[in-house]
């Protein structure tokens, strides 16, 4: 039998913003995507919704570089543009509701991302109070727009996933996902920014996301799943034993807390 390989240490490279990269790169793809004529039969929506993944699968976007605990914890306050769009964004709910984000950034960010038609934009962001403490590898939050023009094919009930923050209670988790579990993120971002058309199930509608690769904050956007029961999103056992109504066909039942599907 062959001999047993020896793994090989590469050595380190510098740090290069991606961004960078994919600001040079993109600049010579924007149009690739030939026009075509729609389908009869395919929805406008639908539509949208493939041509937009079949000209992210042409965008290349650098590799990623294995990050490291000090990686984390040395850059994750720091404000740098993402590996998919080349832009800043922001990484915690008070962040995105912020004067330096807000509706001017999410119009922005949903253009580059080509969710938003261009002729439209968003005027208003309304803080949702209802909190979601529902998993482990990332915080969420939910949040309602307002667009310039009333659009009945785009949602105005949205949810983001973010990282969690460095604080005591969560630094573990971060961490855990952050690095042990690198690039995770990425790739749960580049499933809904690729696939969404192509999926044989339905996912929720892709408006955004982003990460970066220096700081290893990102940020998911989609639409806000309607749950039949949404008192679900709150966990610690408040809904332990309650009964549970008959769901409807089409309804969609509210998530579970891990480990207790069974309650």
């Amino acid at each position: 039998p062959p001999p047993h390989s020896t793994m090989v240490l590469l050595p380190w490279e510098p740090f290069e913003d991606p961004a960078d990269t994919w600001e040079k790169e993109q600049a010579l793809r924007d149009g690739e995507v030939e026009e075509e004529q729609k389908p009869d039969g395919v929805s406008d929506v639908d539509w949208r919704i493939q041509q937009r993944c079949k000209k992210e699968l042409k965008k290349k976007v650098a590799p990623w570089k294995p990050i490291t605990n000090e990686t984390v914890t040395n850059n994750h306050e720091k404000i740098r543009k993402g590996m998919l769009y080349g832009m800043q964004f922001p990484w915690t709910e008070k962040m995105l509701h912020s004067s330096d984000f807000g509706p001017e950034w999410l119009t922005k960010a949903f253009h580059t991302a080509g969710t938003l038609p261009k002729d439209n934009t968003v005027v208003k962001v309304i803080p949702e109070n209802r909190k979601i403490t529902t998993g482990n590898n990332g915080g969420k939050f939910l949040f309602e727009v307002v667009y310039e023009k009333p659009d009945d094919t785009l949602h105005t009930k949205l949810f983001a996933k973010i990282p969690h923050s460095m604080d005591k209670e969560t630094m573990s988790d971060r961490l855990s996902s952050s690095v042990n579990k690198q690039p995770m993120e990425l790739h749960e971002l580049n499933s809904s920014r690729l696939l969404e058309a192509t999926l044989p199930v339905k996912i929720p509608r892709f408006y955004f996301g982003d990460i970066s690769n220096e700081t290893s904050n990102w940020i998911l956007i989609t639409e806000a799943v309607n749950f039949h029961d949404p008192s679900k999103l709150d966990f610690y056992g408040k809904t332990r034993d309650q009964p549970k109504s008959r769901l409807e066909p089409y309804q969609i039942e509210g998530p579970y807390d891990k480990c207790m599907d069974w309650c």
